[in-house]
């Protein structure tokens, strides 16, 4: 399976994707909408959105989005996408999470899923509240039939391909 985030507009601080997904239907099938951190020329930690690349998605049952996300919701796995530049350090392994937030703020560097309006106050992109946990969930749903408990794995492999289609 290859999830498609496309990103489509971008401010100083934030960035505006669409996650959808073709190999079900004959039309593309809109997932969420994807909030991330600007773009930076040189990175900071957490605060720079990912590179545009096809990152292996793996489920993960360790770390405070899977203990969380699995009190809230019964979870058997948080979302990582694997091996992202200038993310390996102590405990990460080269990993981001897909985890729901609502501001640039809260991204830490990872991909937060919701719906997405412009904000005029900071001039940054938001997610509507309340949008970004049915996102979640419905990204969640989509993976949990590749999900073998017994291997800890998707059945079979799942990429998250990040593209830009920014509008000049």
């Amino acid at each position: 399976m290859i999830l498609d985030h496309i990103r489509c507009e971008q401010s100083k601080d934030s960035t505006r994707g669409i996650l959808i997904q073709y190999e079900k239907a004959e039309f593309p099938e809109w997932i969420c909408d994807v909030l991330e951190d600007g773009f930076r020329k040189i990175k900071e930690h957490g605060k720079t959105r990912i590179d545009c690349k096809t990152y292996h998605v793996v489920p993960i049952q360790y770390g405070r989005f899977y203990q969380k996300y699995n009190e809230a919701h019964g979870h058997q796995f948080a979302i990582a996408l694997m091996d992202v530049p200038g993310t390996d350090r102590a405990g990460r392994h080269g990993q981001v999470r897909v985890h729901k937030g609502n501001k640039a703020e809260d991204t830490e560097g990872c991909p937060l899923v919701g719906q997405i309006r412009f904000s005029s106050l900071d001039k940054n992109f938001v997610l509507l509240g309340g949008t970004s946990t049915p996102s979640y969930l419905r990204l969640y749903k989509l993976l949990e039939p590749y999900f073998n408990a017994e291997t800890k794995s998707f059945s079979e492999d799942v990429f998250w391909r990040i593209t830009e289609q920014f509008n000049q």
